[in-house]
């Protein structure tokens, strides 16, 4: 009987090695991903100077940027075909060039802010924080809005490595609409790199060019031995099952109250598959 109980806690314990959901990481490496902790613009943002309104990348909390093609200083059309800037939902201050607002509400129908940005006439940047993720698989996720055009470009969004590699999201989505861009991938070890936000324009103006407003970008982490656990998990629980069977067929003779108790505690831990805290009642 006292082996029975035994054999029934080492059964059940072998359950910890289940499966690793998929877990969303963002605020351990990204600071202020959903923009919430700046301040609106109060006025419209021009892609170049003008009449002193501002223009070209705004700061951002948390966030650094980068000019790749242009001058972000120099007020003079077209060298600055660029802006971006944290937009509440629903205001009516523009992103100018082709003089879009923000949409009215991100895409689960909420206010707040996002990052209203566009490049035009080959101009671009992004913002980026610099992150050192381990490894393992990630999901980049950026929902983001266009309010003109949806010409390719050259997308710095997504994740970009110290040593070159970049995993990019596309950043050319359907006009008019909320649209998740993603990109997934892979790293073996430790990793330094950006995660980015931008893109640049490869010619024409901004009625061709996405005049884009992000949303929250998210990035979530999935264990690489996920498939290999899962296998685990199932042989786990069959050998569970097995022992289950041969001690209630027992204890249907013995009627025991401890191997009872141990029998109830194996079948809840198999029944959840990640319920373990009744394991500790379980004695020999």
């Amino acid at each position: 009987m006292k082996q029975f109980k035994l054999l029934l806690t080492a059964a059940a314990l072998m359950l910890t090695t289940g499966l690793q959901a998929q877990t969303d990481v963002t605020d351990t490496y990204i600071t202020n991903a959903d923009f919430s902790s700046s301040s609106a613009i109060t006025t419209n943002l021009k892609g170049y100077g003008k009449d002193g309104t501002p223009y070209g990348l705004q700061g951002i909390d948390g966030w650094n940027f980068i000019v790749t093609s242009g001058d972000n200083d120099t007020a003079s059309y077209p060298n600055s075909g660029m802006g971006g800037a944290v937009f509440a939902y629903g205001s009516s201050y523009q992103l100018q060039g082709n003089n879009t607002t923000a949409p009215s509400t991100n895409p689960s129908g909420e206010s707040g802010n996002c990052l209203g940005f566009f490049g035009v006439w080959g101009c671009g940047g992004y913002y980026y924080q610099d992150v050192t993720l381990e490894a393992g698989q990630y999901t980049i996720t950026v929902p983001m809005y266009s309010q003109s055009g949806n010409q390719a470009n050259t997308s710095y969004t997504g994740f970009f490595t110290t040593t070159g590699t970049q995993y990019t999201v596309p950043v050319n989505p359907t006009v008019g609409q909320w649209v998740s861009q993603t990109v997934t991938f892979t790293l073996k070890e430790d990793t330094e790199g950006q995660i980015r936000l931008g893109y640049e324009s490869t010619g024409s103006g901004s009625r061709a060019n996405p005049m884009l407003y992000i949303d929250k970008i998210e990035l979530t982490y999935t264990d690489p031995n996920a498939a290999a656990n899962a296998a685990l998990l199932e042989a786990a629980k069959y050998t569970l099952n097995g022992y289950i069977k041969k001690a209630t067929a027992l204890n249907g003779v013995l009627a025991n109250t401890g191997l009872t108790t141990a029998i109830e505690t194996a079948q809840g831990v198999y029944d959840n598959a990640t319920d373990y805290s009744a394991l500790s009642s379980v004695n020999d």
